[in-house]
């Protein structure tokens, strides 16, 4: 028979192990990985670079950030992308991707970008699309540095040509 002080330190300790997750579709990331809101290390951009030309995606906080051109990722379909950190562009590769040139509306995409000593991980979802080749998605991207991950933004992105 457990005793009541060893059953309290028990649900104790799974109540406190259920409270470091965060629960968001397909991610589950302890709380002690991420960094702390006032040491984030992405910045919005406005500037986009000239070899982003042509379809691709655009990632903001929300929407009014999109509209107000306030970037923290730009993606281009020729597998690149663009983050800023600390006041600079880091240029990214594509290492890996789920998305099929056909399917837009609804469908969910995991990209992985990789370059300065950064890992970007981008899961979106569809949402719905506007203006004939203009998609728009939301979802989360998470940024890490040495496997360990430092930052996670949820975000809305603009995609097409």
């Amino acid at each position: 028979m457990i005793k009541p002080t060893a059953m309290f330190i028990i649900l104790f300790s799974l109540t406190l192990n259920a409270s470091a997750f965060r629960l968001e579709p397909n991610v589950m990331i302890p709380t002690c990985f991420l960094q702390k809101a006032d040491t984030l290390i992405i910045e919005p951009f406005k500037k986009v670079p000239n070899d982003i030309e042509g379809c691709g995606s655009y990632f903001a906080y929300s929407k009014k950030d999109l509209d107000k051109m306030n970037y923290l990722l730009v993606t281009s379909y020729e597998g690149f992308g663009y983050i800023k950190v600390r006041g600079k562009l880091v240029r990214l590769k594509v290492v890996s991707s789920n998305r099929k040139n056909e399917e837009f509306y609804g469908s969910s995409i995991k990209e992985t970008y990789q370059g300065g000593g950064f890992r970007v991980i981008v899961n979106t979802k569809e949402i719905r699309q506007q203006d004939g080749e203009v998609w728009y998605h939301k979802g989360t991207i998470l940024i890490e540095k040495e496997t360990k991950i430092i930052q996670r933004m949820n975000v809305t992105a603009a995609t097409g040509c």
